[in-house]
């Protein structure tokens, strides 16, 4: 499994516990497109925290980036979203609403 990224910013977010959680569920194609879904649906609910925000933000791209390995071709596509979508952590809601409604499709 992919080492975790160290993280960034302070937050309640238990950055080393949610990452160890996406590396167990990651090897199955459905738990682990559900688990990113959850993710990001967190950082959209808790917009207005802006250090949460960003850590939950953080964490997906990590999680998307070691997905462009992966072994089923559905992940590997959701890994090609982390340079287009999350380059920068600085954007509008609706960005990331967007990236939501690919990773529901």
């Amino acid at each position: 499994p992919p080492a975790p990224p160290p993280p960034q910013l302070p937050s309640s977010l238990d950055r080393a516990a949610e990452w160890e959680t996406f590396v167990t569920v990651r090897k199955n194609r459905d738990a682990c497109i559900h688990w990113v879904l959850r993710l990001a649906q967190a950082a959209e609910r808790e917009w207005d925290d802006a250090p949460l925000r960003h850590a939950r933000l953080e964490l997906l791209r990590d999680c998307l980036e070691s997905l462009r390995e992966h072994a089923h071709a559905d992940c590997r596509e959701l890994g090609g979203l982390a340079p287009r979508m999350l380059q920068s952590l600085d954007f509008e809601l609706r960005h990331l609403t967007n990236l939501v409604l690919f990773v529901e499709r």
